[in-house]
């Protein structure tokens, strides 16, 4: 991708067709992955039993016919194929878009790859990361005033996993306000939210749901609602020196905030969701809705490496040492690849 990155493509097609290779090596293993992770046994074993049947009822009726199709041509490993290839069109449309916004391709992909977990994530969370990898497209259409097709790709995400709904709304009313705020604001809500995120809202939230006899509410006392461990939460604390690194050069140094509008409403948008993982401390299953908003770190990450070449070695050295620890010595559950040789 870096060889290719003065290559400029009008179309999406001519991109693929420059990207191919990488696109290769990015779908092969996410479409031919057997037991990775917990939930590989559930989806695999839908093509038998039928209870996708539930998939329905909860109005995700494009992952319900998807599984549908996947038993009608007899090939139950076609369901990882598919769901690949629709991630890998995604995230490469993705980058395409960033990249003809002026942004470095190889440089969006790097940073998506290593730092944010989604590659290796959505072999586990089929439904949800294909919805996931629906919101950048999203943020990019309103971006665009391309709102129709900003409310089309809602209804996508929405219909493969409903749950989609709470970031989609988060982000149509952020485009709302975000210019009306001071930057300064988002800063301060940036700084405090660990304080907000940490405070335990269950009650709160529960007791929401349940009088308003909303889905989520069953999931009080489910095995989703399990609280995250302490080590896991603080392993999302080590990119917080490149991200107070970025801090300092975007909020004190920058003199032109809406130089850059597209970075801005990310940056905006990061810096209202990225302590959000601290709620699964007390409410396991908002640690679903925070896996929404990960993309958005590659933003003031893209930003630190852009500004500053040391900046740019310190964070490719050091997410390049955690990815090696955490895929390859320390691998488990969805880090611990198995290939479906099968196909072979």
């Amino acid at each position: 991708m870096y060889l290719t990155e003065n290559i400029v493509c009008n179309s999406f097609s001519k991109q693929v067709l420059i990207w191919f290779p990488v696109l290769l090596i990015y779908f092969l293993p996410i479409a031919f992955q057997d037991g990775v992770g917990s939930d590989y046994p559930t989806y695999y074993n839908y093509f038998y039993n039928g209870d996708h049947i539930y998939y329905f009822y909860k109005n995700e009726y494009l992952y319900y016919y998807l599984v549908e199709l996947v038993r009608y041509l007899g090939i139950p490993q076609l369901q990882f194929v598919f769901i690949s290839f629709i991630q890998t069109i995604l995230i490469f449309f993705i980058i395409f878009k960033l990249k003809n916004n002026g942004y470095l391709g190889w440089l969006v992909f790097i940073l998506f790859f290593m730092v944010t977990g989604i590659y290796h994530n959505q072999m586990n969370g089929l439904r949800q990361f294909v919805a996931l990898l629906t919101l950048p497209l999203i943020l990019l259409y309103i971006y665009e005033n391309k709102r129709v097709k900003a409310i089309l790709l809602s209804f996508f995400a929405f219909f493969f996993h409903v749950s989609s709904i709470i970031p989609i709304i988060i982000i149509f009313l952020l485009n709302l306000c975000y210019k009306k705020i001071n930057h300064r604001l988002f800063l301060i809500f940036f700084l405090v939210s660990p304080l907000l995120y940490f405070y335990d809202w269950s009650s709160y939230i529960f007791n929401f749901f349940s009088s308003n006899e909303l889905f989520y509410a069953k999931y009080e006392d489910s095995e989703f609602n399990v609280n995250k461990s302490a080590d896991g939460i603080v392993l999302k604390f080590l990119s917080l020196p490149f991200l107070i690194s970025f801090l300092w050069l975007f909020y004190f140094k920058n003199k032109d905030y809406m130089g850059d509008r597209l970075m801005y409403l990310c940056i905006c948008l990061w810096s209202l969701t990225h302590f959000m993982f601290l709620m699964s401390i007390n409410i396991g299953v908002a640690n679903r809705v925070y896996l929404y908003f990960v993309f958005f770190i590659i933003f003031p990450l893209y930003y630190i490496c852009v500004k500053s070449r040391i900046m740019f070695l310190f964070v490719i050295l050091f997410y390049l040492l955690f990815y090696f620890f955490k895929v390859i010595v320390f691998a488990k559950s969805e880090y611990m690849y198995f290939f479906n040789g099968a196909w072979l």
